[in-house]
């Protein structure tokens, strides 16, 4: 069973207005509105949402980026940038690497910064590096 509570208020100006009811036990709001005001309500909810993420380089010491990425990419089970993105990809955590300065460049929320800080912690710990050397040397001596 669900309980309602309901706010009306004006969006903009007297001639805007509109309903809002949040639905407390699925945490949802429904606007009932013109359809113009349900496109601000929209932007409005979308400019939030990409308000909260937030950009770190996390800069790294032995781990190849591009390991760690795919380390990361497993353990938070995040989508393959190559796929479709699917609904609600958009909140996602996106990760970059630049293997010349060793650093992954991250825009994400800042408790999935920090879980993404804590795996790469564990990484460079010990925990898992890549073979960075891809070829063998060879001394010409004998």
């Amino acid at each position: 069973m669900s309980t309602q509570s309901t706010t009306s208020c004006k969006l903009c100006s007297p001639e805007k207005p509109f309903r809002l009811s949040k639905d407390e036990a699925t945490g949802t709001v429904v606007a009932l509105a013109t359809p113009e005001t349900q496109r601000e309500i929209a932007a409005t909810v979308a400019q939030l949402k990409t308000a909260e993420a937030e950009f770190e380089a996390i800069e790294l010491k032995k781990v190849d980026p591009y390991y760690a990425i795919t380390l990361i990419e497993q353990m938070l089970d995040l989508p393959n940038p190559l796929d479709e993105p699917e609904q609600g990809d958009e909140d996602r955590p996106k990760i970059d690497a630049d293997p010349a300065s060793m650093r992954l460049f991250v825009r994400a929320k800042r408790y999935e910064i920090e879980q993404i800080k804590k795996i790469v912690e564990g990484l460079e710990s010990g925990g898992g590096t890549a073979p960075t050397k891809r070829h063998a040397d060879f001394s010409a001596d004998g």
